[in-house]
């Protein structure tokens, strides 16, 4: 995982943007020390780490 990835957590039920605290889709934005994804979650307005066997990864950034 890297920063940039698009991710989601997977065992979030589905939520809507009028719920008070969505957990679905959010972008990988630093590492903690362990390498550990530390995801802006859309809608919850902070980032925080996720242990990354929780976070399934859908789109990669490419490097070039």
């Amino acid at each position: 995982m890297k920063v940039g990835d698009l991710v989601r957590y997977p065992d979030a039920p589905v939520r809507t943007w009028e719920d008070e605290d969505p957990l679905s889709n959010g972008i990988i934005v630093g590492l903690d020390p362990e390498d550990d994804p530390i995801v802006f979650f859309f809608g919850k307005n902070d980032a925080k780490p996720y242990y990354a066997c929780d976070i399934e990864t859908l789109s990669k950034v490419k490097n070039d």
